[in-house]
Formats: C-alpha cells, sequence, structure tokens
C-alpha cells in the first residue's frame, strides 16, 4: 500500500545541491533521484508516513507547524547513509537539531491525535477497529525516537553498483566529503511542508496561505524518498 507523507522541503539554494548530486550520479549511467521526472519530486525530508491522513489533520497544519516553532527551521546535511535490503537507498543524513526533532514531533503528534479522536468517535466497532489499525500502522521508521532524517539521493541500487555511486559521491562532495560544494556538514534550510497523497497523486504546500488539497488537478508523478 502506498503511503501518503508530510514532506520538509528546502530553501532554493539546498534544494539547487542536492539536485546537482542527482544529476551527476544520472550523467554517470547510475541510480538517481534525477530519474524521476515527474515535477513532484523534489528533495525533502518525510516527517512522517500514513496509509491515509485524516481530514481534520489536512485542514490544520498552519497551527501545528505554529505551535512547533515554525518555519524556517536551520539544519545541516550529514554523513551518507544506507538504507533498504537487496536494493538500497543512498541518502545523505540530515543532523537532527533540536528544532528538526521538535518539529518531526510535532507532525506526529498531529496525525496521532487525530487518528484517536477517530477512533474514539466512531459510531460503529468496525470504524473504530479501522482508525485503530491506521494508527498502529504508522511505520516504525518515523515514530518519535526511531526516526531518521534524511534525503535521497538514489534508490534501488543494487550492492554492485554501490561502489560507483560512491565514488561519484566522493568526487562532487555528495559524499560529506571535503570535496566539491558539499563538505562534512553542510547548512541546509527548511521552508516548507509539503502534503503527499498517492491516492490522487497530488502533492501540496500545507504552509501556502490558501493550501490546494488533494481535490485539486492531478499530478502525473510522484515524490522521491
Amino acid at each position: 500500500m502506498a503511503l501518503q507523507s508530510v514532506d520538509a522541503r528546502f530553501d532554493a539554494a539546498t534544494d539547487d545541491l542536492v539536485r546537482g548530486w542527482w544529476g551527476h550520479l544520472a550523467d554517470a549511467g547510475l541510480p538517481s533521484q534525477a530519474d524521476h521526472a515527474s515535477e513532484s519530486n523534489a528533495p525533502h525530508v518525510t516527517l512522517s508516513a500514513l496509509p491515509s491522513v485524516p481530514a481534520s489533520v489536512d485542514a490544520g497544519w498552519p497551527a501545528v507547524l505554529d505551535a512547533a516553532g515554525g518555519l524556517p527551521v536551520e539544519c545541516h546535511l550529514g554523513p551518507l547513509v544506507l538504507l533498504g535490503g537487496r536494493r538500497l537507498v543512498v541518502a545523505r543524513l540530515v543532523v537532527a537539531s533540536q528544532r528538526l526533532l521538535r518539529l518531526q514531533a510535532a507532525v506526529h503528534d498531529a496525525l496521532v491525535a487525530a487518528l484517536d479522536d477517530e477512533a474514539s468517535e466512531a459510531a460503529e466497532a468496525a470504524e473504530a477497529a479501522e482508525a485503530a489499525e491506521a494508527a498502529e500502522a504508522l511505520p516504525e521508521v518515523v515514530r518519535p525516537g526511531r526516526w531518521t532524517p534524511h534525503v535521497t539521493l538514489a534508490s534501488g541500487v543494487h550492492p554492485e553498483q554501490l561502489p560507483d555511486v560512491l565514488a561519484v559521491l566522493r568526487e562532487v562532495g555528495g559524499s560529506g566529503g571535503s570535496s566539491g560544494s558539499g563538505g562534512v556538514d553542510v547548512p541546509a534550510r527548511i521552508e516548507t511542508v509539503h502534503r503527499w497523497d498517492p491516492d490522487v497523486k497530488r502533492v501540496w504546500d500545507v504552509t501556502a496561505s490558501d493550501p490546494q488539497g488533494p481535490a485539486g488537478p492531478e499530478d502525473p508523478g510522484a515524490p522521491g524518498d
């Protein structure tokens, strides 16, 4: 089942830097997030994800973000991390500052609270069970204390491709090394928070003054993770 998500997006300078690393991998004929051509595909940090997001939460994201300290959130891109199993995800860690942890916890708490409210207000036991099941479906990897903030550079990487991927990133600085424009600790800034709904293939900015939700025109693609 495709998960709906709440994603933090970067300022223009950080976005350009990450897209540059994507481009170098693509130019080398290696897996890269640049392979996802949709306009909705952008460098981001997944804050949380669920099979479905209650409509009550989508109507109130500005208040949730304000309670977390608001935006922007200053952060840093750290070294590489490898995620996944037989096919790997190559990403750069996003250093988990107190501000970033607070933002992620606020998003998580808002989702859990809404699901709890749905369960308690359900008129039928089956509906309550469905809401409780949705809460349990919150992936462990996005629960506070287990969350590993990262920005993906390449996904679906075969183990035999990994040395070449790392060599390219090391050469251009995307490995967290000292060469290129990406050092060991790269200053970055989170400026907006977006929602992704794969059911209607729609991504929208929940920090906008008049956000356009999932009922808007269909988007042909999905953001990479």
